[in-house]
């Protein structure tokens, strides 16, 4: 369970230790996770937002670069279910894929080309 604080901002990165993971909030929360669709950060960047929807499991991939921004008057909890980083985001999304899973939502675009 992750736990990000009320008017905060979690910049661009990359997940070091993770491949990518399922997650899920638990609540409505003002709070925007954003993804660029560029390989490296510019001055402007084209983004894709992820509107998580309360209690469904999101497919993320946390090697692409994302950010978080908390506004909401209360800390934000994320469940959430982690990858090692060799388990490769496209491999998890296949193997949902094959299963016909409606359980999650792909949350993540296509990682631009490295």
């Amino acid at each position: 369970l992750y736990k990000f604080s009320t008017n905060s901002i979690y910049n661009w990165h990359r997940d070091k230790d993770i491949g990518c993971s399922m997650n899920m909030v638990l609540d409505d929360y003002r709070a925007f996770t954003l993804f660029n669709n560029e390989e490296r950060l510019g001055i402007t960047n084209n983004i894709t937002e992820l509107a998580y929807e309360k209690h469904r499991w999101y497919l993320f991939n946390s090697q692409m670069q994302h950010q978080v921004v908390s506004l909401h008057p209360t800390d934000r909890y994320l469940l959430t279910v982690t990858f090692p980083k060799i388990t490769q985001y496209e491999d998890v999304l296949s193997y949902f894929k094959q299963q016909e899973s409606t359980a999650f939502q792909e949350a993540t675009p296509q990682c631009p080309a490295q």
